[in-house]
């Protein structure tokens, strides 16, 4: 009989290595079992140890994690996630004690890695890529104190550590346009009158927009996180743990737009008197809460049993090893984690601008004249970029709102790419329609982001592009990428964001696009942008040498 000691471990066998059964006092004697418990203790103090170590050095990156962990519900099961960890390797514990964690020099290698990925993500001011890089730097040490048998034995626990990443955010439009597509094809489907306008679904009574909340990608993301827990636990075979996952993927985006729908007919039903406002959120949680618990109930009741033991066989006689040769590769591995943080802080982060940047007007064509910036009712939000300008040009196609916001060198809470900047400024709107679109600047074509934002009937067109010391991207990553070869080749990263807006009004979107293109093909401000941004910056970088002599 096998008791429930033994079950979990062997449950886990699929995943890693097959599990050996090491019956007391048949292939280790009691000197090798004692020396084999004292090793993991030792190795599981050194880990511990280098993870506190690698977490002070780089605590502004696991911090930030922490903070978005809070601030967003999407992420809130980052919590759970190291706890999870630490459960999983728990459980695999007792099978392993006949291997002895004896250090990898791999683990340098993973820290090196993580490292330099961390500066570039830290240079390109991408978040995303600093957090993975900690975390690859986390794996470094376990496999530094483990050794490559014992931290294979222990993969699935570690590599679930990469669930504490706040990632998955690129799904939410996607799966905002999926929702409302199919939502609206089943309100069809069943005789309901309805209307869709980019994310905004109209029915008799009301409308309802599919904000970002509706997405369903927090459900999305914690149910896959769930998902590589059960299939951990409860099943054996691969099959049956690839459905798991499968259906952690596809079930909450079905659940999404079911409650989507629900919602919807319930309001449509009750002429909006239910299913509207707080209600609208609490139903949405209540049949998520439900499915969830369904899909739990479903792989219990489908669990397979633990993998049979293999007959125990005698442990192959391996040198004794001494702790501080052990402890070397996560000693080396620590003392390059901790290079790139020192060197940061010994040369402290670039400081602000002490002068004011002016961003020049644009020469534009005679058909445009310049009017008041007071007049619009909408502006782009970079809170701290080094200047921004705001303008009006008029013709007789209409008006034209030109907004641009330049940073003459990045730095810390000053960045062109950065969750706090934003398009949709001025009074409250909502984003229904985002794409990408092309059109002639500087007798170039340059591709473009197309807003379409929309506040009760008013909606307004915005394009907007970055540029990254004189070249031009629509894409935000490649742009962190400009700014990265700026840094290297010029030792700053001039760029800046140029937007033009105009109102839809009675019009269609078409015509709204057929103005923005006309003032953009001849609006001329890139190389005189560039020029004020280089000597801006040198005469800052003159000013800041002279006085650091001064000091």
């Amino acid at each position: 009989m096998v008791t429930q000691s033994e079950q979990s471990p062997a449950a886990h066998a699929g995943q890693t290595e097959p599990v050996e059964r090491v019956p007391s006092g048949e292939t280790l004697s009691s000197p090798e079992k004692r020396r084999t418990s004292a090793a993991w203790r030792l190795a599981g103090w050194q880990i511990a140890f280098g993870i506190t170590i690698v977490t002070l050095a780089y605590w502004k990156t696991a911090f930030s994690m922490v903070e978005v962990w809070a601030r967003s519900e999407t992420f809130n099961h980052g919590f759970l996630i190291l706890p999870i960890a630490c459960y999983l390797a728990w459980l695999r514990y007792p099978r392993q004690q006949d291997k002895a964690p004896e250090g990898s020099w791999l683990g340098l290698g993973v820290i090196g890695l993580g490292a330099a990925a961390w500066w570039l993500g830290k240079e390109a001011g991408v978040q995303l890529v600093a957090h993975f890089a900690f975390v690859v730097m986390l794996q470094g040490i376990l496999l530094a104190g483990l050794g490559w048998r014992c931290y294979k034995a222990m993969l699935f626990p570690a590599l679930y550590l990469f669930l504490m990443v706040p990632f998955g955010e690129f799904a939410v439009l996607p799966l905002q346009d999926l929702t409302a597509e199919y939502t609206v094809m089943l309100a069809r489907a069943s005789g309901i009158p309805v209307f869709i306008d980019g994310l905004y679904i109209d029915i008799p009574g009301g409308s309802f927009l599919v904000a970002e909340a509706c997405s369903g990608v927090r459900y999305l993301i914690a149910t896959f996180a769930l998902g590589l827990l059960v299939q951990d636990l409860l099943f054996v075979s691969r099959w049956r743990k690839a459905l798991i996952l499968v259906l952690s993927l596809v079930i909450p985006i079905i659940a999404n737009v079911i409650r989507a729908y629900l919602i919807l007919t319930i309001a449509y039903v009750s002429d909006f008197e239910i299913a509207v406002g707080v209600d609208h959120i609490l139903y949405g949680w209540v049949f998520f809460a439900v499915v969830t618990l369904a899909l739990i109930a479903i792989a219990f009741r489908f669990r397979e049993p633990p993998a049979p033991l293999p007959e125990a066989q005698p442990a192959p006689a391996t040198p004794h090893r001494s702790p501080l040769r052990s402890a070397a590769p996560l000693a080396a591995s620590l003392l390059l984690a901790i290079v790139l943080p020192v060197s940061n802080a010994i040369s402290g982060p670039p400081a602000a601008p002490v002068a004011s940047l002016q961003i020049p007007l644009p020469e534009v064509g005679r058909s445009w004249q310049q009017g008041s910036a007071d007049a619009s009712e909408w502006s782009g939000i970079y809170p701290n970029a080094d200047a921004s300008l705001l303008t009006r040009f008029e013709s007789a196609e209409g008006a034209v709102d030109l907004f641009v916001a330049s940073y003459a060198w990045e730095r810390p809470e000053a960045e062109l790419i950065n969750f706090e900047n934003h398009m949709i400024g001025g009074r409250r709107w909502d984003i229904v329609g985002v794409a990408k679109d092309r059109a002639l600047f500087e007798d170039r074509e340059q591709g473009l982001v197309a807003l379409k934002i929309k506040r009760g009937q008013h909606e307004r067109l915005i394009w907007y592009f970055y540029r990254v010391d004189g070249e031009q991207t629509a894409d935000p990553r490649f742009a962190k990428l400009l700014k990265v070869k700026a840094k290297l080749v010029n030792g700053y990263s001039p760029a800046s964001v140029i937007a033009v807006s105009t109102p839809i009004g009675d019009g269609t979107t078409a015509e709204a696009s057929a103005r923005l293109s006309s003032f953009l093909s001849e609006l001329r401000m890139g190389d005189a942008l560039d020029e004020t941004l280089a000597d801006f910056a040198a005469r800052e970088r003159t000013t800041q040498r002279l006085a650091d002599k001064g000091n």
